[in-house]
């Protein structure tokens, strides 16, 4: 976009439409946004449109994936998304990724890991943290693709993380099971990158 000096600058922006009027909103930044303007801008949308809708749909899309280094304010803005399903009466899981491998690894292992499972499967919202925070060991990674594959049908998933997609794929031993994971996660998701 050009500023007022005819010079280009980047602007960020967020947008929000209700879908049975099309009434639009939109909120420009100059800073990339963080945790705080991202809730901001849904609070500044709310306001603009009267109220809050029953149902937010993020373009449709089921993945949420929310990037950034240590201390930008990724679990805060996972837990807010977590809060709004919650104020809504939807269940709620959160767990790193260590305990989720564990979970879906080892449900039927014992009733206490078999009830955490089914309890998950009952929510609608799943937030996973530290996904490849430390590398997922090459027994893991297929039940991780399998697990996130069958969740994402029915319920959203929200992924935190630290490291670039893209620095995924060279990080597995499986580079080509890491590879389509990827290409899963990112089809129908949307990225939010903080900080």
């Amino acid at each position: 976009m050009k500023d007022m000096y005819d010079r280009y600058v980047r602007v960020y922006f967020f947008c929000m439409v209700l879908s049975y009027s099309g009434m639009r909103f939109v909120y420009f930044s100059r800073e990339p946004f963080r945790t705080k303007t991202a809730i901001e801008a849904h609070y500044y949308a709310f306001r603009f449109f009267g109220g809050r809708t029953q149902t937010i749909l993020y373009d449709q899309d089921k993945v949420f994936v929310i990037l950034g280094k240590c201390d930008t304010g990724k679990i805060t803005l996972a837990a807010h998304i977590g809060q709004m399903a919650l104020d809504k009466k939807e269940g709620v899981y959160y767990c790193n990724i260590e305990k989720f491998l564990r979970v879906i690894g080892n449900k039927d292992a014992s009733r206490k890991t078999e009830k955490i499972y089914r309890y998950m499967l009952d929510c609608s919202v799943i937030i996973i943290d530290d996904v490849m925070y430390a590398n997922i060991l090459p027994d893991d990674l297929p039940v991780f693709y399998r697990a996130a594959s069958f969740l994402n049908e029915s319920r959203s998933i929200v992924i935190i993380t630290n490291r670039e997609l893209s620095a995924w794929i060279s990080a597995a031993e499986d580079t080509h099971l890491m590879q389509t994971l990827v290409d899963r996660i990112t089809s129908n998701s949307q990225i939010i990158r903080l900080g």
